[in-house]
């Protein structure tokens, strides 16, 4: 068997073992008690999906942390591996990872207090926040559901940023507007997912409540939610940058290769949030209350968005949306960003929830 063969078969184990692990659970509603007291078919299967991970980890094809919740209560909660190899330091349950794509529902979040506090409508034009912006047409629906049709803007900064300075997102801006590439397809036509849609939701952010991303996030969602490990690091302005974050790796058949730092770690909102599995926790579960914004709030931005024809899309407001074998809504996000690969999963009709962070780009 070949060595790629060997990878897809082991990896098709892990996922096959999580699932069925996850679905087991959906399809019998068994429910684990206030004293955490499994019965002997639960602690089987616990094993076995530390089991699959553990050996997963040995063979480096993971290296990193899992936090697995059923009916609201953590049942898994294990790191596997190094955080840095070259210090050979392992990781622990406060090991910090970027959090590439998942970044978007906190950036969604942001909107949504927002639309609260009655500081924006999710259908006024993006160009209401930034005059200058050359798609007439584009509303905040459309970046919150990726129906926009916007040009990817990391092609641009890519092409265009020759300072040695990292831009932030309204250097992304100013070249979107100088160059004012057309749309993919009318606003509203499709689904195309785009970066650009949460670099700007950011700016919009900025842009009305006079506070940096960073600082709106922390006031508004990590300190109320006490999520003490999770902050914003963006290269443009260095905050946080003592904070212990571990670094991103790209695995090679015989080692690791630190993720080196480019150009677009200064952009935030679409990436560029760090956390823990346990404040993502912390998050997950302020998702069932009115913690931060209403529930009624909440319960829009776990719909399909639409598109202009009235059809369904599979994206709300930061989150991926489906439905398993069972009929259960799946809100879920994916996030790949500089070694990083991670993964959260919720189902919130059992509450249930799969959290996981890797950092070594397997």
């Amino acid at each position: 068997m070949t060595l790629v063969k060997k990878q897809i078969k082991l990896l098709s184990t892990i996922i096959l073992g999580i699932v069925l692990f996850y679905m087991y659970f959906c399809s019998t509603g068994e429910l684990v008690n206030s004293n955490l007291k499994y019965t002997k078919s639960e602690e089987n299967k616990i094993r076995k999906i530390e089991d699959i991970l553990e050996k997963a980890n040995s063979s480096r094809y993971f290296n990193g942390n899992v936090l697995v919740a059923i009916n609201g209560k953590v049942i898994v909660d294990t790191c596997y591996g190094m955080a840095n190899f070259e210090e050979k330091d392992t990781l622990t349950k406060n090991s910090i990872f970027q959090l590439a794509s998942l970044t978007k529902q906190f950036t969604a979040m942001g909107i949504m207090i927002l639309k609260e506090d009655g500081k924006l409508d999710y259908d006024d034009k993006v160009k209401k926040y930034i005059p200058d912006f050359p798609y007439s047409k584009v509303t905040i629906r459309h970046l919150l559901n990726h129906t926009s049709g916007l040009p990817n803007y990391i092609y641009q900064v890519d092409r265009f940023w020759n300072k040695s300075d990292a831009p932030y997102n309204d250097d992304a801006i100013k070249i979107l507007n100088r160059e004012r590439l057309g749309l993919k397809f009318y606003a509203g036509r499709r689904f195309d997912y785009s970066n650009t849609n949460y670099m700007l939701l950011a700016s919009i952010i900025e842009k009305i409540s006079n506070k940096r991303y960073s600082k709106f996030l922390k006031k508004y969602i990590f300190k109320p939610l006490d999520m003490e490990n999770t902050f914003v690091y963006s290269t443009a302005f260095r905050e946080n940058q003592d904070r212990k974050m571990i670094p991103g790796y790209r695995h090679y058949s015989r080692g690791y290769n630190k993720f080196p730092i480019t150009k677009f770690d200064g952009i935030v909102g679409d990436k560029g949030i760090y956390s823990t599995t346990g404040d993502l926790y912390k998050w997950d579960q302020a998702l069932y209350s009115d913690k931060i914004v209403s529930k009624e709030t909440l319960d829009e931005a776990f719909q399909n968005g639409k598109k202009n024809n009235g059809s369904k899309v599979g994206y709300g407001f930061g989150f991926r949306i489906r439905k398993d074998n069972y009929g259960n809504r799946l809100i879920y996000h994916n996030g790949l960003w500089g070694g990083f690969r991670n993964s959260i999963s919720r189902n919130i009709k059992k509450k249930n929830t799969i959290i996981l962070l890797e950092h070594t780009n397997c």
